[in-house]
């Protein structure tokens, strides 16, 4: 770890530490490994994706952020100022459909069995596989230790924006930095908080079902309203984060027609379902 290269550190946050706590008692474990597997249709210029995917990592800490805990009285996070985003690029265009949904299984299968090492930044890579000229698979594995699940379209979402308009410096307004979050939390009154709940949850000696109280005005409890964006949230999620099946292109290596490469900029379209 170069100190010229490193841009900040602090420590982790309470869900963070529960996670590397996992890590280390289990490192085999994929509990907390998160492959986002998709369908992209459509033209695509790689060195174009890969460059917006290198803006948004630069554009947010997290992404250049590792893990230390060995010899330390706490954990700390690292940001490095550069990191090389690891991009594997593979061509089974010659391969047929059945072939390729086989080769997609094992693939994901030993991805999510080779893990991360938490103390080399990114804790993530990105497997991009062309099925066809008009269809690529893309592969985007990370540790969930980084983010949490509301946050993978906002990401993909930065991505395709990048894509679209160039990595050129567009001058947005990035949202605050992890670390202010680490220091607001660090400062909030823990003791008290515990108090709270232990009188709150006084009684309760095992896991009980909480009841959404039905309303009467036609308007949704606060508590009802939670629990449903929770539930559209995980559809999106699902939609977003499992690979699609069947993989396959409309046809043979044969059949996919090469387009004009000089034609303008597109954004893909991205799928991916159950």
């Amino acid at each position: 770890m170069q100190g010229k290269n490193i841009e900040d550190i602090y420590e982790l946050s309470p869900m963070q530490k529960g996670m590397l706590f996992h890590f280390l008692f289990d490192p085999g474990s994929e509990a907390y490994f998160e492959q986002i597997s998709c369908t992209i249709n459509g033209p695509l210029d790689e060195a174009r994706f890969k460059t917006a995917w290198e803006k948004v990592i630069l554009d947010h800490p997290v992404f250049r952020t590792s893990f230390h805990w060995r010899n330390m009285e706490k954990p700390l996070q690292v940001v490095h100022r550069q990191v090389a985003a690891p991009w594997q690029s593979m061509d089974w265009s010659e391969a047929t459909a059945a072939d390729q949904e086989e080769k997609l299984e094992s693939f994901l299968t030993a991805d999510r069995k080779k893990g991360f090492s938490l103390k080399d930044a990114p804790v993530m890579r990105f497997t991009l596989i062309r099925s066809c000229y008009l269809k690529h698979h893309f592969i985007w594995s990370h540790h969930h230790i980084l983010m949490d699940g509301w946050s993978i379209a906002f990401v993909l979402r930065e991505v395709f924006r990048y894509y679209k308009e160039g990595a050129a410096d567009r001058g947005r307004k990035l949202p605050g930095l992890y670390r202010h979050y680490v220091s607001w939390i660090q400062g909030r009154n823990h003791e008290g908080a515990n108090e709270y709940w232990r009188r709150k949850l006084k009684g309760f000696a095992s896991p009980s079902l909480i009841r959404l109280a039905a309303s009467t005005d036609g308007v949704m409890p606060s508590a009802a309203r939670a629990a449903e964006a929770v539930a559209e949230t995980s559809r999106v999620r699902r939609f977003i984060m499992w690979r699609q099946r069947p993989f396959s292109c409309p046809g043979t290596v044969q059949n996919c027609k090469r387009r004009d490469p000089s034609m303008e900029v597109r954004t893909p379209t991205v799928t991916a379902s159950a």
